[in-house]
């Protein structure tokens, strides 16, 4: 009986570590099991949040002097310009401004050259004084009736054609 007994102890043991090993086995296997669904649920996660990332270029920035001038080449026009002309032709004989210089309005800029239209004027001027002289004879004649309506108004047409 005592080997019978002994045989019991010993298939009791072995059968306990037997079992002991394959709960181990169970339990190891188990969590081998959760942790890898864990891991999904964790990899669908890290997915979502990797395709909410976005890609950014950055630069570094550092002080430097800021250059406030340009160079550019052009021409220039000024703000107002005036064509000049003349309604007559004819020699300037002084320029009364300079360049650039600024003008009021009725400034004599430029003397033409006049001296014949000054001799025109003298001898318009002097037919005039004439032209009255004879309108006023004529009216002194017209009221005494020593000539004709007719002579007096055209010696008043010749004094306004003048």
């Amino acid at each position: 009986m005592i080997i019978f007994k002994k045989y019991l102890l010993l298939n009791h043991n072995q059968l306990l570590m037997k079992n002991t090993i394959n709960l181990l086995f169970i339990i190891f296997i188990s969590s081998i099991l959760l942790t890898s669904c864990n891991d999904k649920k964790e990899q669908q996660a890290n997915a979502a949040v990797r395709s909410k990332v976005f890609t950014v270029d950055g630069v570094v920035l550092s002080p430097q002097k800021l250059i406030e001038s340009i160079s550019v080449s052009g021409t220039i026009k000024s703000y107002e310009e005036v064509e000049l002309t003349s309604e007559i032709s004819g020699r300037i004989t002084k320029l009364n401004i300079n360049e650039g210089q600024f003008v009021k309005s009725g400034t004599l800029l430029v003397k033409l050259y006049d001296e014949d239209l000054q001799a025109n004027l003298s001898k318009l001027n002097s037919q005039l004084d004439i032209q009255q002289e004879i309108f006023d004879r004529q009216a002194e004649l017209l009221s005494v009736e020593g000539i004709s309506k007719n002579d007096y108004e055209q010696s008043k047409l010749q004094i306004a054609s003048l």
